[in-house]
C-alpha cells in the first residue's frame, strides 16, 4: 500500500494524518470507524477535504513529523504527493520539461510536474521524516 508525502500526529498511542494546524491545536483525520469518544480532548469536530476531523489541543500530542515520500516511476525519480481513494498516486517532478514531457506530465518546472499512476508502476525509494516541535 501506498503512502503520500503527509503530517502524521501521535495521539492516544494512534497515528493520525493531520488535516489542519493552529496556534496551539491539530485538526486529526478520522479514518472510519473511528468514533468521536475516541478524542476526549477534543474540543471541535467537523468535516473538510480530507473527510472528517476532530481538533485536539496540540500538548495532547505525542508525537508529531512529516514524511516525504520518494519513488520511482518509469525511471524518474518522483515525490509521492497524495494517494487517491483508489489507490492510485499523484505524482510530483521538480526536473527539466524533456522527461517530464516524454511521461505525460502536466505542470512546468516552476510549479512542480505532476502524474497520476496506478500503484503497480510505482516503487518507493526512500522516506525521509522530519520530526516537528509539540
Amino acid at each position: 500500500m501506498l503512502r503520500g508525502t503527509d503530517y502524521y500526529a501521535i495521539y492516544r498511542g494512534r497515528i493520525f494524518r493531520e488535516a489542519f494546524t493552529g496556534a496551539d491545536s491539530v485538526g486529526l483525520t478520522l479514518p472510519p470507524g473511528t468514533q468521536r469518544t475516541d478524542f476526549p480532548d477534543a474540543t471541535e469536530f467537523g468535516e473538510g477535504q480530507r473527510g472528517p476531523w476532530a481538533r485536539v489541543p496540540a500538548g495532547a500530542l505525542e508525537r508529531r513529523w512529516r514524511e516525504v515520500v520518494h519513488a520511482r516511476w518509469h525511471g524518474t525519480e518522483v515525490e509521492i504527493r497524495r494517494v487517491l481513494p483508489d489507490g492510485r498516486a499523484v505524482l510530483g517532478y521538480s526536473g527539466g520539461p524533456a522527461i517530464a514531457t516524454q511521461l505525460g506530465m502536466e505542470g512546468d518546472q516552476y510549479n512542480l510536474w505532476t502524474a497520476i499512476a496506478p500503484p503497480e508502476e510505482i516503487e518507493i525509494t526512500r522516506i525521509e521524516t522530519a520530526v516537528l516541535t509539540l
